[in-house]
């Protein structure tokens, strides 16, 4: 019981001694120095983007504009053609064996 309460009375000690109110001024100066000379410099922000056109880049962005108001292509399509197959003459052909008869 002793033990522990000579623990705990050590323990309160150095907690009541440690504050920051009951150190020296000038405590960690080098250690500030130190860790203010390891700091990276400050970023500059990046400059606004310029949002105007030169005139090539207009002058792309209006053909582009009205080829697709024009269509894909100038010229008419041609007409696809299907052909059938020609139409055999007699009986039918035979069925497959999975294909049941009806």
């Amino acid at each position: 019981m002793r033990k522990s309460m000579a623990a705990l009375t050590v323990v309160a000690a150095l907690a009541a001694s440690c504050g920051y109110e009951r150190m020296a001024p000038a405590f960690g100066r080098a250690n500030k120095e130190a860790f203010a000379l390891q700091q990276p410099a400050q970023a500059k922000p990046p400059p606004p983007p310029s949002m105007s056109l030169d005139t090539q880049e207009a002058e792309v962005i209006g053909e582009a504009y009205v080829k697709s108001l024009s269509g894909k292509t100038k010229a008419d399509p041609e007409p696809l053609l299907y052909v059938a197959p020609p139409q055999r003459q007699g009986a039918a052909p035979a069925l497959q064996p999975s294909v049941p008869k009806s």
